[in-house]
C-alpha cells in the first residue's frame, strides 16, 4: 500500500465543534468564552500567535482555552536563522493560458473495492488490502499512529457528552486495552498517545512503557504541523494578514539537521513535490475583489520549486475563490483543483505529468485529500472517501456514505464514525 503524503488544507471557513473544549454550549464546561463565530474560527485555532491559521479537514481540534483559564505557553520551536540559504526566483502571479492535453472521464477499476455504507453511529475500520470491515462498537472515528500500527478512538457511552471511554487496538493483533476517560486522542510524532480528558487537561501516553505524564493541551493537540519532505526537511507556513485584511502565507523550508534555513517565500499553498522539489502555487491575484474577502475571486499560479537553486518552474494559471483550493504532489504528478469554492459550481481537476509536461484534465471536481508516492490519489473533503489510481485514473476504492473518516499514514486502513460537528470548505 502506499505511503502516505501528509495533506494540508488553508483556510476553513466555519467552525469545528470540537471535543477537547466544544465550540457550541452543550459542552458543559466553561462558559466564560463565547462559541466562536463564522469568521473568527482560523484566528481561533492557533494556539501560540494571534495570526490566523487553518484547520486540517478531518482532524480535531480543540477550541482555544477560556479567557478565564490559566494555560501552561504552547512550547515554540527555537526560531530559525533569519537568512536562507538560497532566494526563491521566478515566482509571478500573471495569469498565463493554460493548455489541456488531455481530457479524461473517471471510471471505477474492475476489482474496485467497496464498503458497507456507514451506519452513522458505528467506529467502523475498513481494510483496503483485504475488504475486511471491523465494527468497534458506538464512537467516533480513530486516529493512527505514526507506524499505522495502532488505531485509536473514543466509544460513545450513550450520554451525549463528548466524553467516552477511549481505546486503543493494535490492528495486526486486535488486542485493545482501556485508556480510560478521554475527550479527544491524538498519537504525538514521537508514538505516544495523548488523552485530552478536561478543559486544558492531557497526558501522553507511552503505550510501550505504560507510562503518563503530563502534558501540555495546546502543543500536545494543536501543534505547529511542520511538512516533512522526502529529503527530511521541514516545510512550515506561518499566515498573516495584508491591509486588506485578507491571509497571506509565508513559508519556510528548513533543514534541521544543519538548523539553516533552505527557503523562505510567499504563497497560497506549498507542498513536498518528491526529493528536491516543491510545487508551489502563489498567493491570489484577486481580478474581482468585493465587499468582505468572501467573494473574493482571481487566480493562483502553480509551480515547481527547485530546493537546492530556488528556481521556480511554471506549470499553469488555476482559477480561485476564497477560500480553498487543494494541491496535492509527488515525484511525478502535481495535481489541483479549478476554482474550488467556485459557484455556482466548482471547477476540473487538472494533472500535470511532469515526465511529459502534459496536463490532464478529469470530468469531476475533487478534493484532493493526498497523493502518495506510489501515485495514489486520495479525494474527499474531511478525510478521503476514495482512492485513485494515477496511472489508470480509475477509482480503485470506496467509502459509501462515510462522512469524516480518518486513514493510516500507509493508506491501508480507513476509518470512519461520529465526528462532533464543524462547518464546510466553502463559503
Amino acid at each position: 500500500m502506499p505511503t502516505a503524503a501528509p495533506s494540508r488544507i488553508a483556510a476553513l471557513i466555519a467552525c469545528f465543534a470540537l471535543p477537547l473544549i466544544a465550540c457550541g454550549d452543550d459542552a458543559g464546561t466553561t462558559t466564560s468564552s463565547p462559541a466562536p463565530s463564522h469568521t473568527q474560527c482560523p484566528e481561533l485555532y492557533r494556539p501560540d500567535t494571534s495570526a490566523p491559521w487553518s484547520p486540517e479537514p478531518g482532524r480535531d481540534y480543540p477550541c482555544p482555552a477560556p479567557h478565564t483559564t490559566a494555560a501552561t505557553p504552547a512550547t515554540t520551536a527555537t526560531p530559525p536563522p533569519s537568512t536562507p540559504l538560497a532566494v526563491v526566483t521566478g515566482l509571478f502571479d500573471d495569469p498565463r493560458e493554460t493548455a489541456v492535453a488531455h481530457t479524461r472521464a473517471l471510471t471505477d477499476a474492475p476489482d474496485l473495492r467497496t464498503f458497507t455504507p456507514w451506519d452513522r453511529q458505528s467506529s467502523m475500520l475498513y481494510d483496503t488490502a483485504t475488504g475486511e470491515e471491523v465494527n468497534l462498537g458506538p464512537g467516533r472515528y480513530g486516529v493512527f499512529s505514526p507506524d499505522s500500527r495502532l488505531v485509536a478512538w473514543i466509544a460513545d457511552d450513550g450520554s451525549g457528552s463528548f466524553t467516552g471511554e477511549g481505546w486503543v487496538m493494535d490492528l495486526e493483533t486486535r488486542e485493545r486495552q482501556s485508556l480510560g476517560e478521554a475527550r479527544v486522542l491524538r498519537f504525538m510524532e514521537d508514538g505516544r498517545l495523548a488523552i485530552g480528558v478536561g478543559a486544558s487537561d492531557a497526558e501522553a501516553l507511552d503505550l510501550a512503557t505504560g507510562v503518563r505524564e503530563p502534558v501540555n493541551a495546546a502543543g500536545a493537540f494543536n501543534p505547529p504541523f511542520p511538512r516533512t519532505t522526502p529529503d527530511g526537511y521541514e516545510l512550515i507556513e506561518a499566515v498573516s494578514q495584508d491591509d486588506d485584511g485578507r491571509y497571506r502565507g509565508t513559508w519556510t523550508l528548513r533543514d534541521p539537521a544543519r538548523g539553516a534555513v533552505l527557503l523562505r517565500f510567499d504563497a497560497f499553498r506549498a507542498t513536498p513535490a518528491g526529493r528536491g522539489w516543491l510545487a508551489v502555487a502563489t498567493s491570489p491575484r484577486i481580478d474581482a475583489p468585493q465587499q468582505g474577502q468572501l467573494q473574493d475571486r482571481g487566480t493562483v499560479n502553480v509551480f515547481l520549486v527547485e530546493i537546492a537553486t530556488g528556481r521556480a518552474q511554471f506549470i499553469a494559471t488555476s482559477a480561485w475563490s476564497y477560500a480553498n483550493w487543494p494541491l496535492v504532489a509527488n515525484e511525478r504528478y502535481v495535481a489541483w483543483t479549478d476554482d474550488y469554492c467556485g459557484f455556482p459550481e466548482n471547477g476540473p481537476t487538472r494533472i500535470y505529468d511532469r515526465t511529459t509536461g502534459e496536463i490532464t484534465e478529469l470530468d469531476a471536481s475533487l478534493w484532493l485529500e493526498a497523493l502518495t508516492d506510489d501515485g495514489t490519489l486520495a479525494v474527499g473533503d474531511f478525510g478521503a472517501n476514495a482512492l485513485i489510481d494515477i496511472a489508470t485514473l480509475q477509482y480503485t476504492v470506496r467509502l459509501v456514505d462515510v462522512g469524516d473518516n480518518a486513514w493510516s499514514p500507509d493508506y491501508r486502513w480507513a476509518s470512519a464514525g461520529q465526528n462532533d460537528g464543524h462547518g464546510g470548505l466553502c463559503p
